[in-house]
């Protein structure tokens, strides 16, 4: 997330601020006096943040302790506080880790030895899901489990999270696979979560003062709303985004339903404009419930109102705050009267009014500064998310037939009733993920009906996986004994067990002349009818 830059007022009053900056590498705190803050550009959204800090050393008076860490691969948390020396309520307080380092030197070239009298370092930094789940692309399989299994999974020891989201994140799935990474899915597991919350509708809100993010059904409405102060507003903007005007309709090509298409309902929708969305699914529940959710995608988004700050806010302004324009002060006559709105961002510029580098004060110091809140009505259900790419299936891995039918040597072929369908599927082992079993569907699989040939126990297939589903895309193997030498040109069906037990239809050539030949085997019992030029041979016998 690039950080959004504030322009600054000349004419704006200072603010008192003491700005707390602490760099951790290696377990050691190096802490930046508020003096040495010289500027800081933040932008806190109710899903994460990401902020940009100048500040100052003076290696001339002081070792500069941090130079050697810093110029090293070591992972870099920031925390950052700015408080109002007036008294807010909440500082604003962010904690992450560092993308982007840099430095310049200053030197002194009249003086012995050209000593380097400062260096004015900059970072960049950003919450610690955005930084670590950004370059994390895991391919797994994870089967008969919860999506809420699979995200605690990608953790680690830095990121916390929670979640509120039972019909989603706690449902039990039969299998979760996550596709990311290579060169056809550049989307990382950061953009995978994005991603889910935003076709699901649910919402992913991050606490600045905890580090902790939830995935949850709905907002957090909960609070009491707190007056903005008249004398620290600047000016007002109401936003009015785009009202969709299409309709909704759900088409389901399966031909095990007889309803085809599910439409959903749009106040303000313009005849004619329509949003169409195709599936294949042969449950009825699951139409309708896409068809309710592509309802709720369509309904219209309220008013919103940005807030800019003449003076560095003494109330709480932190994103997920409930606040309200007090008609005894802002009059009753504007539009936000009457209005409780919740706080879904902020963005803020701080400049040290002092460019002098050399001060070590921790004291609050005068900052120029500027501040926007983004406001949104507290019953607005549209939930802002980060960008993301969304991820692509299929994935391709290679798996093995299973059936329990018969003897281990037997090439027999089994089907698996679904408990919630009734319907058929194959059970199929992933040796990539350490022998994990799922279930495909079992159907003619390219073969049109009229010929039954179930895929065998020990079949080479490739899977294609979808997120929370399956299918047998092609087999990759000839099974024992149908393969044909390449001399005779020949095609062959083999059917049985083993190749003890089996029934084979050949055709191939013998010195350039069609053999036609149906063959059965059970152990030492054979019969033989076999076609060529001039003769026509029928033969049963037991073997020796």
């Amino acid at each position: 997330m690039e950080t959004a830059e504030l322009e600054l007022s000349k004419s704006s009053p200072l603010s008192l601020l003491k700005v707390t900056l602490s760099l951790l590498i290696k377990g050691t705190a190096h802490a930046i006096p508020c003096s040495q803050v010289k500027r800081i550009n933040l932008d806190l959204q109710s899903w994460g943040f990401s902020a940009e800090v100048e500040f100052y050393t003076s290696p001339h008076r002081n070792e500069d302790k941090l130079f050697t860490p810093f110029c090293s691969a070591e992972l870099i948390e920031v925390t950052l506080s700015l408080e109002n020396d007036r008294g807010s309520v909440d500082p604003i307080a962010v904690s992450g880790i560092v993308t982007d380092k840099e430095f310049v030197e200053q030197c002194e070239a009249s003086l012995s030895g050209q000593p380097i009298m400062h260096r004015r370092y900059r970072i960049k930094f950003a919450d610690v899901a955005q930084v670590l789940w950004g370059q994390h692309y895991p391919t797994e399989l994870h089967v008969d489990t919860k999506l809420k299994t699979v995200i605690d999974a990608q953790k680690g020891a830095k990121i916390k999270i929670t979640y509120d989201w039972a019909a989603e994140i706690d449902k039990e799935r039969a299998l979760v696979f996550l596709p990311l990474g290579g060169a056809s899915n550049t989307a990382s597991f950061y953009e995978f979560v994005s991603w889910y919350v935003d076709t699901r509708l649910g919402v992913m809100s991050y606490d600045s003062q905890t580090g902790a993010y939830k995935l949850s059904a709905t907002k957090d409405a909960s609070g009491t709303a707190t007056s903005l102060p008249f004398t620290e507003v600047g000016p007002v903007r109401l936003e009015f985004p785009q009202t969709p005007r299409a309709s909704a309709v759900v088409l389901n090509s399966s031909i095990e339903i007889a309803a085809k298409k599910e439409a959903t309902a749009n106040a303000n929708e313009v005849a004619g404009v329509r949003n169409d969305l195709l599936v294949r699914e042969p449950t009825q529940a699951v139409v309708n419930a896409q068809a309710t959710l592509e309802g709720k995608r369509l309904a219209a988004r309220k008013h919103e109102v940005r807030v800019e700050f003449a003076l560095f806010p003494t109330i709480s302004v932190l994103p997920g705050r409930l606040v309200k324009f007090p008609t005894k002060t802002f009059g009753s006559k504007v539009y936000s009267a009457n209005e409780t709105y919740r706080i879904r961002g902020l963005r803020v510029r701080a400049d040290n009014a002092e460019p002098d580098p050399s001060a070590e004060d921790t004291a609050a110091q005068p900052f120029a500064t500027a501040l926007e809140l983004h406001l949104e009505l507290k019953d607005e259900a549209w939930v802002a998310l980060p960008p993301y790419r969304a991820p692509r299936w299929p994935t391709l891995v290679e798996g093995l037939i299973v059936s329990e039918q018969g003897e281990e040597t037997d090439e027999t072929w089994q089907t698996y009733a679904d408990s919630t369908t009734s319907l058929d599927h194959y059970k199929v082992k992933v040796p990539l993920y350490k022998n994990s079993l799922v279930f495909a569907p079992f159907d003619p699989n390219g073969l049109p009906g009229h010929l039954f040939f179930p895929a065998y126990k020990g079949a080479k297939v490739l899977l294609a996986f979808q997120l929370f589903s399956v299918s047998i895309a092609r087999f990759l193997d000839w099974r024992a004994g149908a393969q044909l030498p390449v001399d005779g040109q020949g095609n062959h069906i083999l059917v049985g067990k083993t190749l003890t037990s089996k029934t084979s239809l050949s055709h191939d050539y013998v010195e350039q002349s069609p053999v036609f030949q149906m063959s059965r085997l059970n152990d030492k019992d054979t019969q033989l009818i076999e076609f060529k030029d001039g003769t026509i041979t029928i033969r049963t016998k037991e073997e020796d």
